[in-house]
């Protein structure tokens, strides 16, 4: 639909089709569907319903506590100030994000690295393409890129288990900076490991 249908300002729906077309980029990687479905993640779900529908233990509370300590890592990587702040803040990051994770079950880590994976990037690349867009857009981006940080601190504030996976998406945003501050390299290995964030982020410690 066109942005005043959607009620949408044209920078965000712009940024939007952006996010969307990703997606379509994503579902046109080599070998992604073999892979989704590898996650053995679908149960009986044969209409891709299981990706909302996933029974993440996001209201279990020593699970919520875990992932807090990850937003708040990832709130002190956005407002560092230096490469080196950003490094430690990276480093801090990854220690937090082994410790949640190892709070839940294999397969929930695997959905967790497919949302970051999935939908983290998807938001990263729209916001880092809004940027080469026009002023509007611009602007648009620079306001979406404070809302990373802004919704940390509202993670923080209303809970883990009140965003739900929305906050797995804002996670996946962070990560996917981490990694390009790093080096762009890091697309190179996300086109054939889709869901290895995790394994990436260990790397740069």
């Amino acid at each position: 639909g066109d942005p005043k249908t959607l009620e949408m300002s044209p920078a965000y729906w712009k940024a939007t089709v952006l996010h969307e077309a990703f997606h379509l980029y994503q579902s046109r990687m080599p070998g992604y569907p073999k892979v989704v479905a590898a996650l053995g993640l679908a149960s009986d779900s044969t209409d891709g319903s299981w990706m909302l529908n996933y029974p993440f233990p996001y209201t279990d509370a020593q699970v919520g506590a875990a992932f807090l300590k990850m937003g708040d890592a990832g709130l002190a990587f956005l407002k560092a100030k230096s490469g080196q702040e950003r490094r430690a803040a990276t480093k801090a990051y990854v220690a937090a994000r082994e410790a949640a994770l190892s709070q839940v079950s294999a397969k929930d880590r695997r959905y967790y690295e497919f949302q970051v994976g999935q939908e983290g990037v998807a938001r990263w690349t729209e916001l880092t393409l809004a940027q080469q867009g026009d002023a509007a857009m611009r602007d648009d981006a620079l306001d979406r890129w404070t809302g990373l940080a802004t919704s940390l601190r509202a993670i923080r504030e209303q809970g883990f288990g009140l965003w739900k996976r929305g906050a797995l998406y804002v996670y996946g945003a962070v990560e996917a900076e981490m990694l390009e501050r790093a080096g762009p390299h890091w697309r190179v290995e996300y086109r054939r490991h889709p869901f290895g964030l995790g394994d990436q982020l260990k790397r740069l410690n």
